[in-house]
């Protein structure tokens, strides 16, 4: 499989915009391993695997391997794992991106987090749910965007109950439903630039955009094309945070 190209650029998408993202595997916590080695260090969490002692860790991995094989996804033999054509220049994608994006959407049930691996002529996207599976999808950096910036909007899911708590809530923030902290980490020459996005809906199912500042939390109105324009121009280092 080629994956997709374009230019590292890209506007503010639409509501109709369509996704273009092609997805290539779903992955499980214990897959990765397998593939990764089971001390391998990872961007994306692995959910299901957290908090297990290392030889819990050890197993799940040779677990996870053994479901690769069995299911044809890898082979094994002298000089190691082998995974086909199709999907080893996709999994290669998770190094060396010249940017990495990740943002966690936590509501009272659950968290889950997505990943934009960030290349000149192609994104990996990483999606990883509570349970533990990653899907893994490539296309362009319009695309990617478009993706992320529909899901970075703070959901409360059917079900949802109660709200978030925290020992350093401030008092805006009560009542908190759900909320996307997005981070942005760029190398540029020998040096690394971030960039951060927080975004809640509040107790009365609005949205806003978090800015620190000495001594308060400063929370702007964010719905709609601001939202995904204010996602944009965090990935792609564009403009400041704008009221209204």
């Amino acid at each position: 499989m080629t994956p997709p190209t374009s230019t590292p650029t890209a506007t503010a998408p639409t509501e109709a915009a369509e996704s273009r993202m092609l997805h290539v595997v779903d992955l499980t916590d214990e897959e990765l391993l397998g593939i990764d080695g089971p001390h391998s260090e990872q961007v994306a969490p692995l959910p299901w695997l957290g908090g297990r002692s290392d030889e819990d860790t050890v197993l799940a991995a040779e677990v996870g391997l053994r479901s690769l094989v069995t299911h044809g996804r890898a082979t094994t033999g002298e000089e190691g794992l082998d995974l086909p054509a199709e999907l080893a220049p996709v999994l290669d994608l998770r190094h060396d991106a010249h940017s990495i994006v990740y943002a966690d959407q936590s509501t009272p049930l659950t968290q889950e987090t997505r990943v934009l691996y960030l290349h000149p002529e192609v994104v990996l996207a990483e999606h990883v749910n509570a349970a533990g599976v990653h899907r893994f999808l490539v296309g362009d950096l319009d695309a990617a965007l478009t993706d992320l910036a529909a899901w970075c909007e703070p959901q409360c899911h059917e079900g949802d109950q109660g709200h978030l708590e925290g020992d350093d809530l401030p008092a805006e923030l009560a009542g908190l439903q759900a909320v996307v902290c997005l981070d942005v980490v760029t190398l540029v020459g020998e040096d690394v630039q971030t960039r951060t996005l927080t975004l809640y809906r509040l107790a009365d199912g609005s949205v806003v955009e978090g800015i620190e500042t000495p001594g308060r939390l400063e929370l702007l109105p964010r719905n709609g094309r601001k939202l995904r324009g204010r996602v944009v121009a965090t990935v792609t280092g564009a403009g400041a945070p704008v009221a209204g």
